[in-house]
């Protein structure tokens, strides 16, 4: 397992939804989700949010205007050294990777779009990581897997 994980918004949604307290005796995605994610913690994981996958989680919360995990993911999000803030940089490198993608008939989202799969490649690139000492945990790498390392979260091993 790489030492760092870093959350797409998928699996940070997942991380902040309510439980299905005694509901089921299977586990859903979300709580299988954040058993994941507790079980790569544990193990010696450091997880990062990009600020373009809080954005997005943050979207659909306020549209359902579901406090309670609006709370829960700022608190997860803004633990110390979690969030990975947006800066210039971050927003012109997500324009090149953009251009370069669709100059070569490759794209990450519609042209009407904005395009948050770039702008999250963009802050992890900015990082600096090798490709072995980081993963973006997604729910979908068709995107993300052509600019930076990504996997299905279920497919990262919670143990280094």
């Amino acid at each position: 397992m790489p030492t760092v994980i870093i959350l797409d918004t998928g699996v940070l949604s997942n991380c902040v939804v309510p439980l299905n307290r005694g509901r089921s005796t299977n586990l859903s995605l979300a709580e299988a989700c954040r058993e994941w994610l507790a079980d790569c913690e544990q193990n010696g994981a450091t997880i990062l949010v990009c600020a373009v996958a809080y954005y997005e989680a943050l979207c659909e919360i306020e549209r359902r205007q579901a406090v309670a995990q609006r709370t829960r993911l700022v608190t997860y999000c803004f633990q110390a050294g979690r969030f990975i803030p947006l800066n210039t940089s971050h927003l012109e490198a997500p324009a090149f990777l953009w251009a370069q993608a669709r100059n070569v008939g490759l794209t990450t989202a519609n042209d009407a779009a904005l395009d948050g799969d770039v702008l999250l490649c963009a802050q992890v690139q900015s990082l600096g990581f090798t490709s072995t000492d980081y993963v973006v945990a997604t729910t979908n790498t068709k995107h993300l897997s052509r600019f930076v390392n990504a996997d299905e979260w279920q497919n990262i091993s919670p143990t280094l």
